[in-house]
């Protein structure tokens, strides 16, 4: 997509917007949306050239990701599998917290917990394996073995944890250590969650259609559509608005009406 590449992962912190690619960590100019976001250059952050892959942004800022080191761009000498790295400063630079050499994160997300604690969930893709820290990715213990595409969790109830798979949507209600098929769920592709609201989510089934639930995924509402099946999903909050974000066909777009209408932050195919 231009000079990003394949993005993996958005998010957001501090009023700015962020995309995980194959080429490393780059913020996007999200003035456009006219909605308090930062005015500033698309461009990547820091000289990181690493290849992205789970990426996510903790409620205290703190990006965690994974994935691997660009052989071009390797002067640390970084193992093939990144394990979890962290950035306390927006993506300038990055630290090795846990796992380095041994675990590549398809997937991660993360949620605090009642002693104030950040959770982190890891989607091990090589073991087919979720795998969970209380303590911001110091320390692992292994979850529940399932193959899955994506993770999602209740910022508000830590303990609940959603998937998607091939066979439709999971969900853990004892913080990834099982998973059981969720009925009644639409045939959901990705999903985020809705931070600013308790229990509310946001998916896209296989047909691009993007469905919202409010109640912790028990029941769901059909919106509006992608153009094309997205690679990402997101939900970033402006000053007056929740935004969608995701990549399809057109770029890197985002709408703040679930898909009626929709603004190309960057575009290029993804």
């Amino acid at each position: 997509m231009n000079d990003l590449g394949h993005v993996h992962g958005l998010d957001s912190t501090g009023g700015r917007i962020f995309a995980a690619t194959h080429q490393g960590v780059w913020a996007l100019d999200a003035a456009q949306l006219n909605d308090g976001f930062a005015s500033e250059k698309t461009a990547r952050v820091g000289d990181g050239t690493q290849d992205t892959m789970g990426f996510t942004v903790a409620r205290s800022g703190v990006m965690f990701a994974s994935g691997h080191p660009d052989p071009a761009n390797n002067a640390h000498q970084d193992p093939a599998n990144l394990g979890l790295i962290e950035s306390t400063d927006a993506a300038r630079t990055w630290s090795t917290v846990s796992l380095a050499g041994q675990t590549d994160f398809h997937d991660i997300t993360t949620a605090t917990t009642g002693d104030a604690q950040v959770r982190v969930y890891g989607y091990d893709a090589a073991r087919q394996i979720v795998r969970i820290s209380d303590d911001s990715g110091r320390n692992w213990h292994d979850g529940a073995t399932v193959a899955l595409r994506k993770l999602s969790v209740n910022q508000n109830a830590p303990d609940t944890v959603l998937a998607t798979t091939q066979t439709g949507v999971q969900i853990s209600r004892d913080a990834g250590a099982t998973f059981a098929p969720l009925p009644g769920t639409p045939a959901l592709f990705l999903l985020s969650p809705i931070d600013s609201t308790a229990g509310s989510f946001v998916g896209v089934d296989t047909d691009k259609k993007i469905w919202t639930s409010v109640d912790d995924a028990a029941t769901w509402t059909p919106k509006g559509t992608f153009q094309s099946l997205p690679g990402s999903l997101a939900t970033v909050k402006g000053s007056s608005k929740l935004w969608i974000l995701g990549t399809d066909s057109r770029g890197i777009v985002a709408t703040p009406d679930d898909g009626i209408t929709w603004t190309v932050l960057v575009g290029g195919t993804p």
